[in-house]
């Protein structure tokens, strides 16, 4: 029975061993698992921070270039009214002059 219970204390200490090292594996896995995890969820960040910066910019860029179409717009439009309103005096004194004329 002694020797017996020396291989049953041996065979016990062998699937110890073993269970350990299937946990210990599984452990190091889990860990390498989460380091890699960490990292890309940096690069992530660190992507959606380029991303929110360039969008910002866009957005600058965007919003000078639409104050400046409309401030553009507005000069234009008032050019054009000025135009029209040259045009017509200049029409009219033209029909005038004509109208002078057949006389």
């Amino acid at each position: 029975t002694d020797r017996d219970r020396k291989e049953a204390l041996a065979s016990a200490a062998q699937v110890s061993k073993l269970l350990e090292r299937g946990l210990n594996a599984g452990v190091q896995e889990v860990f390498a698992n989460e380091k890699r995890i960490e990292s890309e969820t940096r690069a992530v960040a660190m992507t959606v921070q380029r991303a929110v910066k360039q969008s910002n910019q866009w957005m600058s860029l965007f919003h000078s270039f639409d104050t400046a179409l409309k401030a553009s717009s507005l000069l234009e439009i008032g050019d054009f009214e000025n135009w029209i309103k040259i045009m017509e005096r200049d029409c009219e004194e033209i029909q005038s002059a004509l109208e002078r004329v057949k006389r």
